[in-house]
């Protein structure tokens, strides 16, 4: 029988907030996760502002809602990082947009953000280290989008991110920066994805681009990606929300959970599954 190539794989699941019922993660971990590495988002105080994952009747509020006061859910985490495959990473503070209109303008996008940033992240790193017996420099920017100051700020931190943007949004403000992202605009026009090597855009700091669940179209589209990480032993990491997994796609062919279920299999019967294990420094280690 032919050995099946190996490759890395993870899922990352942002938006684990005071919202998130533990009972429902718990389900997710046992439906989806299992054996796989989980980038688990937390955000530290989601604010009641209109946002896809929290109830509707939160939205108005503009309050902030505590995860520390979800004690369930923070639980479920501190057990989880026994398992050896879960690393949380923080996923902003708020997770809240400014909205003018038809735009919204997301979290560490807004104004003074960089400065809000500083004292956010002391109170996510007390929250983290407070939970956790070793927890990692992760962060995931809030809808994948931070500006050049936020990034600089992170940097400096040591902070691995993953899905660093540029794109659309620039945060670039190095010539490093600028290279990654002249290298990420060409993958995606020639290559039709995103850049998937790991990359430093400073000594300390490594960022991981993530593939979309809702991106993942077809099974061609799957086996490139996967062939491709496999051959050159870059991790595949699996971005996706656990409260969108009930919902059905555009079109009403299926949930984006039988989708993921069908990913997972086909993996599974094609490749053998190395967990994912990020490169980032310890928030106990001092900068």
């Amino acid at each position: 029988m032919k050995k099946k190539p190996n490759l890395i794989f993870a899922l990352r699941d942002d938006d684990v907030s005071y919202f998130t019922s533990a009972i429902n993660y718990q389900e997710f971990l046992d439906t989806y996760v299992k054996e796989h590495s989980l980038i688990s988002g937390v955000i530290t105080a989601q604010k009641g502002k209109p946002c896809m994952a929290i109830p509707q009747k939160y939205w108005n509020t503009n309050l902030n809602y505590p995860i520390k006061e979800n004690h369930a859910i923070l639980n479920l985490l501190s057990i989880l990082e026994t398992t050896g495959n879960f690393f949380p990473a923080i996923h902003g503070y708020e997770h809240s947009y400014d909205v003018f209109g038809n735009t919204w303008i997301p979290e560490l996008q807004q104004k003074n953000a960089h400065l809000n940033l500083r004292i956010n992240i002391e109170k996510a790193e007390e929250l983290f280290l407070d939970l956790f017996r070793n927890p990692l420099k992760l962060f995931i920017p809030p809808s994948n989008s931070l500006s050049p100051k936020c990034a600089s700020f992170l940097f400096s931190r040591s902070y691995t991110l993953f899905n660093y943007p540029g794109l659309k949004r620039n945060s670039r403000n190095t010539i490093k920066g600028t290279f990654y992202r002249i290298l990420r605009a060409y993958s995606i026009k020639f290559n039709k994805r995103d850049l998937l090597k790991p990359y430093n855009e400073n000594k300390d700091s490594i960022c991981y681009n993530s593939v979309s669940l809702l991106g993942l179209d077809s099974q061609l589209k799957l086996q490139k990606i996967a062939d491709y990480c496999s051959s050159n032993n870059y991790p595949f990491i699996l971005a996706l929300h656990n409260w969108e997994l009930d919902h059905y796609k555009i079109g009403g062919i299926g949930t984006f959970g039988e989708t993921l279920l069908d990913i997972l299999n086909f993996l599974g019967e094609n490749y053998q599954i190395v967990r994912f294990i990020p490169k980032a420094k310890s928030i106990l280690e001092k900068i």
